[in-house]
């Protein structure tokens, strides 16, 4: 049975601000069973409810959330006992027609850089787009590389394989060679073959917005033997 979505907004102005409640049918993914159920967001919590049983989750207690096209991923910072202290993380399954967008900002807000991105930003004044293919272990995604005024965006041909890197949440950028663009996230390296030559001077002005966006005069960084 497809799933649906249906999304609800309350709005309680304190001072000049609100908070958003959202609702999506979604299915909480488990090792043996999925349950199908109502995950609802606000501004303190994340909470799913089936019919057997109900999780709820503070976002003071989240270490990590992954927001995907197909999935929201909460990694917490309790111990799971019998998988030797590992972290416990929630994964609910999203409807192709979930409000993504407005997951997003309810979380960005929330969360900041504990908020990891495999969606893509809309793409805004870019200071140059070239067509990439993610590079992964198994098999790599086709698609866009954009360097925009706010984030570097991976747009992906295939749903669920786009990223998006807020300048804040880059630790570094390489040049490896004209073909092949590195970048190092919070929390991970991603690596793109790129079907056109990256130029000096487009990684140039990439690197020089970084180095504005962080406000530091020197940073170390490198570019391989092909600068």
């Amino acid at each position: 049975m497809a799933l649906r979505s249906q999304t609800a907004f309350a709005f309680v102005f304190v001072t000049a601000a609100f908070a958003a409640e959202i609702k999506i049918e979604a299915r909480h993914d488990r090792w043996l069973r999925d349950r199908a159920g109502t995950l609802t967001l606000t501004g303190e919590s994340a909470a799913f409810a089936g019919k057997k049983k109900t999780i709820a989750v503070k976002w003071d207690d989240v270490q990590r959330a992954v927001l995907n096209d197909r999935f929201l991923r909460l990694i917490t910072y309790e111990d799971v006992r019998w998988r030797l202290g590992n972290d416990r993380e929630f994964e609910f399954r999203l409807p192709p027609d979930a409000p993504v967008a407005a997951v997003r900002e309810l979380l960005d807000a929330r969360l900041g850089q504990r908020l990891v991105l495999e969606t893509s930003l809309a793409p805004s004044a870019a200071l140059w787009t070239v067509r990439a293919k993610r590079l992964r272990a198994v098999r790599g995604a086709q698609g866009t590389l954009h360097a925009g005024a706010e984030a570097v965006v991976f747009e992906s041909e295939t749903r669920g394989q786009s990223l998006s890197f807020r300048y804040a949440d880059i630790q570094t950028i390489a040049r490896v060679s004209p073909y092949e663009f590195v970048l190092a996230s919070l929390y991970e390296e991603h690596r793109f073959q790129l079907k056109e030559p990256l130029s000096e001077e487009r990684f140039d002005a990439l690197w020089e917005r970084l180095q504005r966006h962080k406000g530091l005069k020197i940073l170390t960084y490198y570019q391989g033997d092909n600068r």
